[in-house]
Protein backbone atom coordinates (compact mmCIF):
# COMPACT_ATOMS: atom_id res chain seq x y z
CA UNK A 1 0.00 0.00 0.00
CA UNK A 2 1.04 3.32 -0.94
CA UNK A 3 1.73 5.99 2.17
CA UNK A 4 2.35 9.58 1.39
CA UNK A 5 2.57 12.29 4.56
CA UNK A 6 1.23 15.59 4.07
CA UNK A 7 -1.67 17.54 5.37
CA UNK A 8 -4.82 16.13 4.02
CA UNK A 9 -6.75 18.99 5.04
CA UNK A 10 -4.84 20.91 3.09
CA UNK A 11 -4.77 18.37 -0.18
CA UNK A 12 -8.40 18.35 0.23
CA UNK A 13 -8.67 22.51 0.18
CA UNK A 14 -6.80 22.25 -2.91
CA UNK A 15 -8.68 19.66 -4.70
CA UNK A 16 -11.60 22.15 -4.01
CA UNK A 17 -10.35 24.79 -5.33
CA UNK A 18 -9.29 23.74 -8.34
CA UNK A 19 -11.12 23.39 -11.67
CA UNK A 20 -8.48 22.26 -14.46
CA UNK A 21 -8.86 18.72 -14.78
CA UNK A 22 -5.04 17.75 -14.80
CA UNK A 23 -4.51 19.28 -11.62
CA UNK A 24 -7.24 18.15 -9.74
CA UNK A 25 -6.45 14.23 -10.90
CA UNK A 26 -3.05 15.14 -9.95
CA UNK A 27 -4.25 16.16 -5.93
CA UNK A 28 -6.49 12.88 -6.02
CA UNK A 29 -3.59 10.74 -6.39
CA UNK A 30 -2.04 12.27 -3.58
CA UNK A 31 -5.66 12.33 -1.81
CA UNK A 32 -5.65 8.41 -2.66
CA UNK A 33 -1.99 8.02 -1.43
CA UNK A 34 -2.31 9.81 1.58
CA UNK A 35 -5.55 7.42 2.47
CA UNK A 36 -3.26 4.36 2.69
CA UNK A 37 -5.92 1.88 0.87
CA UNK A 38 -4.33 1.73 -2.53
CA UNK A 39 -1.21 0.81 -4.20
CA UNK A 40 0.44 2.79 -7.26
CA UNK A 41 -0.55 0.47 -10.15
CA UNK A 42 -4.51 0.66 -8.51
CA UNK A 43 -4.65 4.20 -8.76
CA UNK A 44 -3.29 4.44 -12.09
CA UNK A 45 -5.67 1.87 -12.95
CA UNK A 46 -8.46 3.57 -11.48
CA UNK A 47 -7.59 7.08 -13.15
CA UNK A 48 -6.46 5.23 -16.51
CA UNK A 49 -3.02 7.15 -16.44
CA UNK A 50 0.53 5.00 -16.21
CA UNK A 51 2.34 3.83 -13.40
CA UNK A 52 5.53 6.33 -14.32
CA UNK A 53 2.33 9.81 -14.30
CA UNK A 54 1.37 8.54 -11.07
CA UNK A 55 4.81 8.11 -9.83
CA UNK A 56 6.07 11.34 -10.70
CA UNK A 57 3.52 13.68 -9.12
CA UNK A 58 4.10 11.73 -6.16
CA UNK A 59 7.31 12.55 -6.52
CA UNK A 60 7.20 16.08 -7.10
CA UNK A 61 4.68 15.76 -4.06
CA UNK A 62 7.24 14.86 -1.92
CA UNK A 63 9.71 16.71 -2.90
CA UNK A 64 8.19 20.38 -3.25
CA UNK A 65 4.51 20.40 -1.61
CA UNK A 66 1.00 21.46 -3.76
CA UNK A 67 3.07 23.93 -5.28
CA UNK A 68 5.59 21.63 -6.54
CA UNK A 69 2.70 19.02 -7.87
CA UNK A 70 0.86 22.14 -9.49
CA UNK A 71 3.32 24.00 -11.03
CA UNK A 72 3.33 23.64 -15.03
CA UNK A 73 6.13 22.41 -17.00
CA UNK A 74 7.69 25.32 -19.31
CA UNK A 75 7.10 23.92 -22.60
CA UNK A 76 9.57 22.41 -24.50
CA UNK A 77 9.98 22.04 -28.41
CA UNK A 78 12.16 24.07 -30.92
CA UNK A 79 13.31 27.74 -30.15
CA UNK A 80 11.98 30.56 -32.46
CA UNK A 81 13.64 31.31 -35.12
CA UNK A 82 13.56 34.81 -34.68
CA UNK A 83 14.95 36.83 -31.74
CA UNK A 84 12.49 39.28 -30.11
CA UNK A 85 14.45 42.35 -31.70
CA UNK A 86 13.78 40.79 -35.09
CA UNK A 87 9.87 40.14 -34.25
CA UNK A 88 9.50 43.89 -33.31
CA UNK A 89 11.38 45.20 -36.37
CA UNK A 90 8.79 42.88 -38.70
CA UNK A 91 6.30 44.22 -36.72
CA UNK A 92 7.08 47.79 -37.30
CA UNK A 93 7.41 47.44 -40.73
CA UNK A 94 4.01 45.81 -41.05
CA UNK A 95 2.62 48.32 -39.63
CA UNK A 96 4.24 51.26 -41.50
CA UNK A 97 3.32 49.24 -44.51
CA UNK A 98 7.19 49.15 -45.58
CA UNK A 99 7.67 46.20 -47.58
CA UNK A 100 5.60 45.49 -50.85
CA UNK A 101 6.83 42.01 -50.59
CA UNK A 102 8.18 39.05 -48.27
CA UNK A 103 11.42 38.92 -50.35
CA UNK A 104 11.99 42.78 -49.40
CA UNK A 105 11.06 41.85 -45.70
CA UNK A 106 13.64 39.18 -46.10
CA UNK A 107 16.76 41.13 -47.13
CA UNK A 108 15.56 43.74 -44.12
CA UNK A 109 16.49 41.20 -41.74
CA UNK A 110 19.31 39.64 -43.52
CA UNK A 111 20.71 43.13 -43.09
CA UNK A 112 20.12 43.32 -39.86
CA UNK A 113 21.66 40.22 -38.91
CA UNK A 114 18.97 37.35 -38.50
CA UNK A 115 19.85 34.25 -40.60
CA UNK A 116 16.28 33.43 -41.98
CA UNK A 117 14.85 31.38 -44.76
CA UNK A 118 12.38 32.93 -46.93
CA UNK A 119 9.43 30.05 -45.63
CA UNK A 120 10.57 31.73 -42.50
CA UNK A 121 9.69 35.52 -43.38
CA UNK A 122 6.36 34.38 -44.68
CA UNK A 123 5.79 32.41 -41.48
CA UNK A 124 6.47 35.40 -38.89
CA UNK A 125 4.48 38.38 -41.14
CA UNK A 126 1.73 36.16 -41.14
CA UNK A 127 2.07 35.41 -37.58
CA UNK A 128 2.33 39.13 -36.34
CA UNK A 129 -0.64 40.32 -38.49
CA UNK A 130 0.13 40.52 -41.82
CA UNK A 131 -1.99 39.42 -44.59
CA UNK A 132 -1.24 39.23 -48.45
CA UNK A 133 -2.39 41.58 -51.15
CA UNK A 134 -2.50 39.39 -53.42
CA UNK A 135 -3.00 36.05 -54.03
CA UNK A 136 -0.22 33.26 -54.03
CA UNK A 137 0.86 31.98 -57.53
CA UNK A 138 -0.54 28.68 -56.73
CA UNK A 139 -4.51 30.51 -56.66
CA UNK A 140 -3.41 32.55 -60.03
CA UNK A 141 -4.38 29.01 -62.34
CA UNK A 142 -7.27 28.46 -60.79
CA UNK A 143 -8.89 32.93 -61.45
CA UNK A 144 -10.18 33.48 -64.93
CA UNK A 145 -8.66 36.99 -64.38
CA UNK A 146 -4.74 37.55 -64.55
CA UNK A 147 -2.56 39.41 -62.02
CA UNK A 148 0.22 40.44 -61.48
CA UNK A 149 2.47 37.18 -60.83
CA UNK A 150 5.23 39.15 -59.40
CA UNK A 151 3.40 41.35 -56.93
CA UNK A 152 3.19 40.02 -53.41
CA UNK A 153 2.65 42.56 -50.86
CA UNK A 154 1.51 42.93 -47.28
CA UNK A 155 -1.52 44.22 -45.46
CA UNK A 156 -0.55 45.23 -41.97
CA UNK A 157 -3.82 44.93 -39.86
CA UNK A 158 -4.65 46.12 -36.52
CA UNK A 159 -2.91 44.94 -33.68
CA UNK A 160 -4.08 42.04 -31.32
Amino acid sequence: MLRIAGNLEEVEAAYQAQHGKLETEKLLVIKLGMSGTHTTREIAHLLKRSRGAISNWINAFREGGIPALLMKQKPTGRPASLTAEHQELLRQGLAQGRWRTALEAHEVLKQAGCPVQINDVYYWLHKLGGTLKAPRKSYVKKMPTPRNRSSWSWKPISAK
